[in-house]
């Protein structure tokens, strides 16, 4: 879920708690970040900057990103379109099956794994369409070069198991031909 400012995020992760948190400072300094418990529960709230993640003992873990702020670190706000392609690109991982890489196998990313692929995919995004935008007929390798930078990013943050190159360079690539055409 995307909300526009840190306001808005708070106010959904109060409402799916329906109590006031307290700041753990233990927690906090441990986990490197602001942890926010709510009253004697183990259900958090960790303010990762441009996303609140929100920990329920009873529910998958839910992220709330935060558009202000990654308007901040993107350089623009989240646009629809592209918010859905980094969404799309996020929900499924491609893991290898052996160690060649030969055998590999689809399926849904795991919440960890979306919370590392999607502001990647989102950054990439925004660069493709920022140089589709100023440039009417740019050189397909700067394209080619962020989906690369895209896939090393990744590639140095995700599970040794995941193939980065079919995860994020395929489908940056897909999306750039997709804008190429109109």
């Amino acid at each position: 879920m995307i909300v526009k400012t840190l306001e808005e995020a708070w106010e959904i992760a109060d409402k799916v708690f329906g109590a006031p948190c307290v700041k753990e400072e233990v927690e906090s300094y441990h986990a490197g970040h602001a942890m926010y418990r709510y009253k004697e529960t183990n259900n958090f709230i960790a303010d990762l900057g441009c996303r609140l993640e929100v920990i329920r003992d009873d529910i998958p873990t839910k992220n709330i990103w935060i558009a202000d702020i990654c308007m901040k670190e993107v350089g623009q706000e989240i646009e629809e379109e592209i918010e859905g392609k980094a969404e799309k690109i996020s929900d499924f991982v491609i893991l290898n099956l052996d160690k060649e890489g030969t055998t590999r196998t689809r399926t849904f990313a795991n919440e960890h794994d979306k919370n590392i692929i999607f502001p990647i995919a989102v950054q990439a995004l925004y660069r493709i369409k920022e140089i589709n935008r100023i440039k009417a007929t740019s050189d397909e390798k700067e394209y080619l070069d962020i989906c690369k930078e895209a896939e090393q990013t990744l590639h140095d943050t995700i599970t040794p198991i995941c193939n980065v190159h079919y995860t994020m360079y395929i489908p940056l690539v897909r999306a750039v031909e997709e804008w190429r055409k109109r």
